[in-house]
C-alpha cells in the first residue's frame, strides 16, 4: 500500500484506503501530514485555524485615552506661567483647590460668574419666548380643509408648513449656538484672565526662591503675627472686643500649604543656595551642585544614602590605619536637603513652656538627622525652615513639639517618649512679654517715661500669672508615666554638641552614636555660630539679664512659689540669689540631661528587630484639661490700649485686629 504522488491515497490489499502521513497531502513518500500533525498537535481543526487567521488579520484596537489629572502636589515644580496653564484644563472647584495646595491664593469670583450665568439665561429665555409667540401667531396649517380643485394651493401650504419647520428648527439652532458663543465667551474669559495673571506673576524658577529668601525680612512681622495667633488664643487675647462678621466682599479664607509643599519649596531654596555658594568656593568649581532629572525627594534620599557610604568608608580607612581623603567637598549643613522619615511606633515629642528654646532644639536635630520635626500647631515657623508644622503623624515625623497642657494644639496624637526642654522662669516670663507685646519673636518692647509706671503693674500681674502657668505645667511632665528625657535651655546654649548627642541617642533608641553623628553635630556647630542655627535671630541677652525687670520683692515670692520645681528639675540653689553672673556659672546636668525610666520594660521585649511596634504603651497628647485657666488669663489687647500703644482697635496689632482692619478695607 502507498499513495500516488499527489497524495491520493491507494487501497491495500483488503480493499481500505490506507492514509500516510495524515491529512497534510505531503509530496512523496514520508514528507506529508507536517500541517496536519500541528494542527492536531494545538488541538484545533481547520475551521478553527481560519477563525483564528481572521482576527488575526483584524487591525488592532488602539487603547482608549485615559485623562491623567494633575497632581497638586507636583505643581510646585513648574514655572508660574506653566502652572496656570496647566491649572487652566481644570474645572473651576479643582484649581483653586490645586493652586491653593501650592501656597497661591486662588478663588473664582463666584458671584461675578453666577450673575453672568443668570442674564445669559434670561436672554435665551426671551428669545425662546419671542420664537414661541411667532410660532403661535401663525395658521395652524392642520386644521385647513382642502378642496380636490386646489392641488396647487395644497402645495404650497405644504411649501410653507416645511419652511415653518425649518425656520423652528433654525431658531432651535441659533439658540444652542447662542448658549455655545455665552459658554466659550465665558472659557475665553477665564482664559484672559489666567494669561493677565501670568504676565502679573514672577516666574516661578530655582531663582524665585533666592527672591522669597531675601524678602524674608519683610514678612517677618506676618510670620510672627501668625505665631502669636496660639499665643493669645491660649491668654485670652480675645477680651471683650467685639468681633467683625465677615461681609460677603471678605477675603475668601485659603488653607496653607500641605508639610510636603513646604518642604519643597525648602529644599529647592537650600538648591539654589547651593549654587550660589558653589559657583563663589574655589574648591567647588568643579563640582556638580544636585543631580539632574530627579526630583527633591529623591535627590535627599540619594545624598543621605551618600553619606552614609562615606561614613562608611572612613571607619574602613580608620580601622586600617589610612587617612580617608573625600573624593568630593561634603555639602555645607546648611545647604543639605530634609526629608520626612517615618516611625514604627508612636512619635517622641518636645514638650516646653512657650520661650524655652524649642526651635532652636529642633533646628539642631533636623540639621544632624536631615529629618523633619513636626509640631502640633500652626505658627509662623514655616517660613523660618521649620515646616513641619501641623504634621503629627508616625507617618512622617519622629520628634513632635508641643505646649501642651500649657495650650492645646490641633489634632490629638500618641506619644511614646518626651523630651523635656526647661528653662528658668525669669527669663522666660521675660521673653514670653517681649513677644505678645511686640507681635514678634526678635523686638523687645520700650516704654517713655510715663509708660513705665502703668507697664510695671501690667507686668507683675501678668508674672504672677505666667509663674503659676509655669508651675503647674513642668509638674504635669514630671508626674507622667511615660520615658523622659529632662534637658536645661541653659545648657543647650552652653553646650550644644553634648545636649544634641543626648536628645539624638535619646529619640532613636541608639545605644552607641559612635563617629557619624558626633561628626555631623560637630560639623553644623563648627560652620555656623550658635545663633545662625535658631530658626530666627534671638533676642540680645543672656542667662538671668532678665532679673532687672523684677523688683526684689518679686523676685522672693517667685522663688518661694517655684523652690521645689526647681529643685526637682536639677537647678542648684544659686538660681535663687538674683545676680546675672553667678547663674552664667552655672554647671551642666549630670551627662547634660536626667533620664526617668517608665514603670513598663522599654522597649517592649515583645518587639524584635525589624519588626513593627504595633499597640506599645504611650499617651495621648492634647486631650484633657489644660493648666491655664480663666484667672490666669491676660487680655493683651486691653493691656496695650491702657499703656497708649494702641489707640483703639483701629490701631492695634494683634491678628484679630489687623484681620478686621483688612475686611473693613476690602
Amino acid at each position: 500500500t502507498g499513495s500516488t504522488s499527489n497524495g491520493t491515497p491507494q487501497k491495500g490489499q483488503q480493499g481500505q484506503h490506507v492514509r500516510r502521513g495524515g491529512g497534510g497531502g505531503g509530496r512523496g513518500r514520508g514528507r506529508g501530514g507536517g500541517r496536519g500533525r500541528r494542527l492536531a498537535a494545538a488541538g484545533r481543526t481547520g475551521q478553527q485555524q481560519q477563525q483564528r487567521q481572521q482576527q488575526q488579520r483584524q487591525p488592532m484596537q488602539p487603547e482608549p485615552f485615559v485623562h491623567r489629572k494633575v497632581q497638586p502636589h507636583r505643581l510646585h515644580y513648574l514655572p508660574r506661567q506653566h502652572l496656570y496653564r496647566a491649572a487652566s484644563y481644570l474645572d473651576e472647584n479643582d484649581k483653586a483647590r490645586a493652586l491653593n495646595s501650592v501656597g497661591i491664593a486662588y478663588r473664582p469670583n463666584q458671584n461675578q460668574k453666577r450673575e453672568q450665568l443668570q442674564r445669559n439665561r434670561a436672554a435665551r429665555l426671551q428669545r425662546l419666548k419671542r420664537e414661541m409667540e411667532k410660532k403661535q401667531a401663525a395658521p395652524d396649517i392642520s386644521q385647513l380643509s382642502m378642496s380636490e380643485d386646489t392641488t396647487g394651493v395644497s402645495a404650497a401650504i405644504e411649501a410653507a408648513a416645511a419652511a415653518a419647520a425649518a425656520e423652528a428648527a433654525s431658531a432651535s439652532a441659533s439658540a444652542s449656538a447662542a448658549q455655545d458663543a455665552d459658554m466659550k465667551d465665558e472659557k475665553k474669559s477665564d482664559d484672559d484672565d489666567d494669561d493677565n495673571k501670568d504676565e502679573d506673576k514672577e516666574t516661578a524658577d530655582i531663582k524665585a526662591a533666592d527672591e522669597s529668601e531675601e524678602d524674608k525680612k519683610d514678612d517677618d512681622e506676618d510670620d510672627d503675627e501668625d505665631s502669636s495667633k496660639d499665643e493669645e488664643d491660649a491668654t485670652g487675647g480675645s477680651g471683650s472686643s467685639s468681633t467683625t462678621t465677615p461681609g460677603p466682599t471678605s477675603k475668601p479664607f485659603v488653607s496653607p500649604p500641605d508639610p510636603d509643599t513646604l518642604l519643597a519649596r525648602l529644599n529647592t531654596r537650600r538648591l539654589y543656595k547651593r549654587i550660589k555658594h558653589y559657583k563663589s568656593d574655589a574648591k567647588f568649581a568643579a563640582v556638580q551642585p544636585y543631580a539632574k532629572n530627579k526630583t527633591v525627594e529623591d535627590l535627599a534620599e540619594e545624598e543621605w544614602a551618600a553619606l552614609l557610604a562615606r561614613a562608611k568608608a572612613m571607619n574602613t580607612a580608620r580601622m586600617q590605619k589610612k587617612q580617608y581623603v573625600d573624593p568630593i567637598p561634603p555639602v555645607p549643613s546648611a545647604h543639605e536637603l530634609l526629608m520626612f522619615s517615618p516611625c514604627p511606633r508612636p512619635p517622641a515629642i518636645l514638650a516646653s513652656y512657650p520661650r524655652s528654646g524649642n526651635s532652636l532644639c529642633r533646628t539642631l536635630f533636623e540639621r544632624t538627622t536631615l529629618r523633619v520635626t513636626g509640631s502640633d500647631m500652626r505658627g509662623g515657623l514655616a517660613k523660618h525652615d521649620l515646616v513641619g508644622e501641623a504634621a503629627v503623624s508616625s507617618q512622617r515625623v519622629t520628634f513632635v513639639k508641643t505646649h501642651y497642657p500649657e495650650r492645646r494644639g490641633n489634632p490629638p496624637f500618641k506619644a511614646s517618649k518626651v523630651v523635656l526642654l526647661v528653662r528658668n522662669p525669669f527669663d522666660a516670663i521675660d521673653s514670653f512679654w517681649n513677644l505678645m507685646m511686640t507681635n514678634t519673636h526678635t523686638n523687645t518692647v520700650e516704654f517713655t517715661d510715663e509708660q513705665k509706671v502703668k507697664a510695671q503693674k501690667a507686668w507683675e500681674e501678668m508674672a504672677l500669672k505666667e509663674l503659676h502657668v509655669w508651675k503647674e505645667f513642668h509638674i504635669f511632665w514630671l508626674e507622667q508615666d511615660i520615658p523622659m528625657l529632662l534637658i536645661r535651655y541653659e545648657d543647650l546654649i552652653r553646650h550644644p554638641d553634648e545636649v544634641t548627642s543626648r536628645i539624638v541617642r535619646f529619640v532613636l533608641d541608639i545605644k552607641n552614636m559612635g563617629s557619624f553623628f558626633t561628626e555631623r553635630i560637630d560639623r553644623c556647630i563648627r560652620e555656623e555660630q550658635l545663633e545662625k542655627l535658631g530658626s530666627y535671630k534671638p533676642r540680645s541677652g543672656g542667662i538671668g539679664k532678665s532679673l532687672s525687670k523684677y523688683t526684689p520683692e518679686m523676685l522672693q515670692r517667685m522663688s518661694l512659689d517655684i523652690m521645689e520645681v526647681l529643685a526637682r528639675m536639677g537647678y542648684p540653689t544659686e538660681l535663687l540669689v538674683p545676680d546675672a553672673d553667678l547663674w552664667q556659672t552655672m554647671k551642666p546636668l549630670d551627662h547634660y540631661g536626667v533620664e526617668w525610666a517608665a514603670s513598663y520594660p522599654w522597649p517592649p521585649k515583645s518587639v524584635k528587630k525589624g519588626e513593627e511596634w504595633g499597640d506599645v504603651p504611650h499617651m495621648v497628647i492634647n486631650s484633657g484639661e489644660l493648666v491655664r485657666g480663666k484667672e490666669h488669663e491676660t487680655n493683651w489687647r486691653a493691656v496695650k490700649q491702657s499703656l497708649g500703644l494702641v489707640s483703639g482697635d483701629s490701631e492695634c496689632t494683634c491678628y484679630r485686629c489687623i484681620a478686621a482692619r483688612k475686611q473693613t478695607s476690602t
